[in-house]
């Protein structure tokens, strides 16, 4: 299943991303595409918000990885855009985050490579019309 939305604020789509948040369980990856400033650390505060995370949520940009938790388990948001080897990202243990007690969210999933795991919700944002379009590829869907 495919699905898309239109958000025209920051509110909107966070909105979005609690919508999906709410969705998720335990075992979820989430990877999220898009240029800077398109949207992906607010839409990852929506995920978290629904998936019942009470923390505020930042951008892992210079961290690379924030943990959080939630009453699902662990909430594991990741921020690849510094890393620009396939190697760099192994050296982080990315695969230990792949744990049926984790939904892992990914920005810059591009730098994963052979990494990326398959079963996996892609979402990509894009600006548009001063908003943001967001496009969700759920797993299996063509």
């Amino acid at each position: 299943m495919n699905s898309s939305a239109f958000a025209a604020t920051a509110e909107e789509t966070k909105s979005s991303g609690n919508v999906l948040g709410q969705a998720l369980r335990p075992g979820d990856v989430v990877l999220l595409t898009g240029d800077l400033g398109a949207g992906k650390t607010t839409f990852t505060q929506g995920i978290a918000s629904g998936c019942g995370c009470a923390d505020e949520i930042t951008s892992p940009t210079f961290t690379l990885i924030n943990e959080y938790s939630t009453a699902q388990g662990r909430f594991v948001h990741m921020d690849l855009y510094r890393l620009e080897l396939q190697d760099e990202v192994a050296g982080l243990g990315f695969e230990d985050y792949l744990r049926d007690d984790t939904i892992l969210v990914v920005e810059w999933p591009d730098r994963l490579r052979n990494l990326k795991p398959r079963k996996a919700i892609e979402i990509a944002l894009t600006e548009e019309n001063g908003g943001r379009r967001i496009e969700i590829v759920f797993p299996g869907a063509n």
